[in-house]
């Protein structure tokens, strides 16, 4: 099930953005801004184990930033992070532009997000 992410999910949150840190997939967030952005997250859970996260970043009325993808390696290649991604995008109300800094573009590309090559892929998306 993916659902609107809660305080109690905190630990669980903090515990998988390191793991996603750790892999390289990932970009370090401290705990304040965890806990301060905690309504900005999705997880992705089953049987109150929380396996996957995602969150989003509004800059302003036009553009936001879907950041800290993640799904526990045991979870993946079963469409898990399409699903935090298009519940995170539910979020933003009337947002132009969305972009992602990421190094798994193919989660993205399909459904339209165009972007650089790299290392790290910065993709774009209107809506």
């Amino acid at each position: 099930m993916i659902r609107e992410a809660k305080l109690s999910d905190y630990r669980a949150i903090r515990k998988m953005l390191g793991h996603g840190v750790t892999e390289g997939a990932l970009k370090p967030r401290s705990r304040w801004d965890i806990a301060r952005n905690l309504r900005n997250f999705v997880v992705a859970e089953n049987e109150g184990h929380i396996f996957g996260m995602a969150s989003i970043t509004i800059y302003d009325k036009r553009i936001a930033e879907i950041r800290s993808v993640y799904v526990s390696p045991a979870h993946r290649k079963n469409g898990t992070a399409k699903e935090l991604i298009h519940k995170v995008m539910k979020k933003p109300k009337k947002v132009t532009t969305v972009f992602a800094i990421t190094t798994t573009p193919h989660l993205f590309e399909a459904d339209g997000y165009q972007g650089t090559q790299g290392e790290r892929h910065i993709l774009f998306k209107n809506t």
